[in-house]
């Protein structure tokens, strides 16, 4: 009796390194599941971020040509807003692109802060189109970001353009 108490007496309960193995396999695997949450997480809100601005680019661009024909028509004159080349007498039909510099004298610091980055830092590009639909002038914007140089983060960024349409009436 006295040599099995000794062996009873040395068992003691506990984990095998085989458990203690498996349970860091499990913890390692929740672990890198929730790193991967994070992750995508992270890359969702940056697309947001990316939809965000250049939704406010857009906004910011329409609402600038909307103060210039609301200037053209107390002036009641036919020329042109120095520097921006809007002629709301004679329309010129098709999309014109705006110039990623931000001293230019009508998109840039000096009047309406449109633009705000140059060519080589811009993240997006900015155009817009000025259609005469009878009654109205039909003002489509369109802002989407740049495919090369400094660009947004996120996922399927090239999906994230915008557009924007206001109405301007005669």
């Amino acid at each position: 009796m006295l040599g099995q108490r000794s062996t009873q007496t040395h068992r003691q309960k506990g984990m095998t390194l085989i458990e203690v193995l498996v349970a860091l396999a499990i913890l390692l695997f929740v672990a890198l599941a929730i790193v991967e949450l994070f992750t995508m997480s992270y890359l969702a809100n940056m697309g947001s971020l990316a939809r965000t601005d250049l939704q406010y680019r857009a906004e910011r661009l329409a609402e600038s040509i909307r103060y210039m024909y609301a200037i053209y028509r107390q002036r009641n004159v036919d020329q042109p807003i120095p520097a921006c080349g809007i002629n709301f007498a004679a329309i010129t039909p098709g999309e014109v692109a705006i110039p990623n510099d931000p001293n230019h004298p009508c998109w840039g610091y000096p009047l309406f802060r449109v633009v705000d980055a140059d060519l080589v830092n811009a993240r997006y590009e900015l155009r817009y189109e000025i259609t005469d639909e009878g009654q109205l002038w039909l003002v489509t914007v369109r802002a989407y970001p740049r495919e090369t140089g400094l660009r947004y983060l996120g996922m399927a960024i090239a999906a994230k353009g915008v557009r924007y349409v206001a109405q301007l009436p005669k």
